[in-house]
């Protein structure tokens, strides 16, 4: 079965091979070189030589993988509905990038507050050796699953952990905070989940709109 699709996978990149050449050779250089999309089937085509009859687990099967799974996107080009899709996404981007830097500035603040405030919380149902706020990069790491919404019930439960179920005393302490951790956890998750994530799609349907009304 491996033998039929190396082979089905040989005809494949034969045939952009193929299509490339005729490509250079109906039209000029400079002309062919203006088009992205050319220039992404060309790096297309000549990256997929790694996928010819590769050996079990070696390197050039590792990075010929990557050129299999780019083939899909040679279905843009010609697909309208996608194209424009896709052009949508590209001229969103530097507003994305503008989101995505508040999002990644917020995440650090609150890292910085988890670390300070439930370092010492007492592991429970939730906060455990891999998820905690014992460091600023675990607490880094945690808020990226909070933000997904997984579980972060839970872990405000844990963090609000009061005694008789935990130590306190003048020198020790691994109780949580009952109050500051409903506000930590639910202001976060509104800030990230139902603001921040949803200008992430308010972003590009303005966009999409936008692109809409110049074609009419």
């Amino acid at each position: 079965f491996s033998l039929i699709i190396d082979g089905i996978d040989f005809l494949f990149v034969i045939f952009y091979c193929v299509e490339l050449i005729i490509k250079l050779l109906a039209m000029d250089f400079k002309t062919w070189r203006s088009s992205r999309w050319n220039l992404f089937e060309a790096f297309l085509a000549i990256g997929s030589f790694l996928t010819i009859f590769p050996q079990k687990e070696s390197p050039r099967l590792v990075l010929g993988r990557p050129f299999r799974f780019l083939r899909v996107f040679r279905l843009i080009r010609y697909i309208e509905s996608l194209r424009l899709l896709m052009d949508t996404i590209v001229v969103s981007m530097p507003s994305l990038l503008s989101i995505v830097g508040l999002l990644l500035l917020l995440i650090f603040i609150y890292s910085g507050i988890g670390t300070q405030l439930f370092a010492e919380v007492k592991h429970g149902t939730s906060l455990g050796r891999t998820t905690n706020f014992d460091s600023f990069l675990n607490s880094f790491i945690l808020l990226f699953q909070v933000m997904s919404g997984e579980g972060w019930r839970g872990l405000m439960n844990d963090c609000k952990l009061d005694v008789p179920r935990c130590t306190k005393t003048d020198d020790f302490s691994d109780c949580g905070f009952p109050k500051g951790a409903t506000g930590y956890f639910v202001s976060f998750v509104m800030l990230c989940t139902y603001i921040l994530q949803n200008l992430f799609v308010a972003a590009i349907l303005d966009n999409i709109t936008f692109g809409l009304l110049n074609e009419k």
